[in-house]
């Protein structure tokens, strides 16, 4: 039997292999960067990095101990502004200490969700800098999924 871990489970391994320079391979959990990433289905490779920037993915602990896969919205003298995908309230200031490692792969089932290409660099920038439309755009891609969901399981 397969038993599965929580990430506050898991840290002490994860920030110890990340603290070593190792890749560490890692399920999504949680619906919080959806429809970037989806619960349990997906999975990210997290890795130290030396220099965190707007639109990175990162994973880090919050002051309440829990720890997070989150994207950089914007970054000031007074920290990183943080935010999920599928979230529409941000979480500011968060330090550059509290970040363990950023993602650097992921995979969608077997394909490799690709971060350079133009598509995802207009996702992130419609992600980040369009935040206050973020309801709508959430609602419209929530929509259309379950459109195509009813399309997919209607044909034969």
């Amino acid at each position: 039997m397969n038993r599965r871990y929580s990430a506050e489970e898991m840290a002490p391994v994860i920030c110890e292999f990340v603290s070593q320079g190792k890749k560490v391979n890692i399920t999504v959990t949680g619906n919080s960067m959806y429809p970037l990433f989806r619960n349990r289905l997906d999975s990210v490779v997290l890795e130290k990095c030396e220099k965190y920037k707007k639109n990175d993915i990162v994973f880090y602990k919050r002051e309440n101990g829990q720890y997070i896969l989150h994207r950089i919205i914007r970054e000031d003298e007074k920290g990183f502004c943080m935010a999920g995908d599928n979230e529409t309230e941000k979480e500011y200031p968060v330090s550059e200490k509290t970040i363990i490692a950023k993602v650097t792969e992921a995979k969608r089932g077997k394909k490799n969700v690709g971060f350079s290409g133009s598509f995802y660099k207009f996702y992130c920038f419609v992600w980040t800098n369009l935040f206050f439309m973020r309801k709508i755009l959430l609602k419209i891609i929530k929509t259309l999924a379950k459109l195509k969901n009813i399309v997919y399981n209607n044909v034969e």
